[in-house]
């Protein structure tokens, strides 16, 4: 009985150890945009029609939660295939859900570049280091440099 009940607080005092080390929020410090593509299925994201000069793609990117505009970076311009670095430096909850989406600025409409559908900023398999964590999909690749907020 008493190696159960040992045990049973064994359990009990990691369990709560665990919850314990989850941040209260999760500041995005930085992206940084490593992978994107460079045509727009095939053709060149931006041509300037007047001088047939193509330019290469000027990206920005967005987060949403759901339907609600989190954040939004500065464009940089035409972008030719390099790591982009776009300072953050906002929080979010580490147990929410966001969108990150990639676009091409145009005077015309921008283009969707890439998304990453779903994200959550913490991930207990991060550990309780903050540092920076790759994340993929819909044809882009980002880091994120993170700082956690007990």
């Amino acid at each position: 009985m008493k190696k159960i009940i040992y045990t049973i607080i064994i359990l009990s005092v990691f369990a709560s150890c665990e919850i314990d080390n989850m941040p209260k929020e999760v500041r995005i410090d930085n992206i940084y945009l490593q992978e994107y593509p460079q045509t727009y299925g095939g053709e060149v994201w931006d041509v300037f029609s007047l001088f047939a000069v193509d330019f290469p793609p000027d990206p920005y990117i967005q987060i949403h939660k759901g339907t609600q505009l989190i954040f939004t970076s500065g464009t940089f311009p035409n972008a030719s295939g390099e790591i982009i670095k776009y300072p953050v430096n906002h929080s979010f909850n580490p147990n929410e859900s966001y969108t990150l989406t990639v676009y091409d600025e145009d005077m015309d409409g921008d283009d969707t570049m890439g998304e990453i559908s779903t994200f959550y900023p913490y991930s207990s398999a991060y550990g309780t280091t903050p540092d920076t964590k790759i994340v993929s999909g819909g044809g882009i690749t980002v880091e994120l440099e993170l700082s956690y907020i007990y």
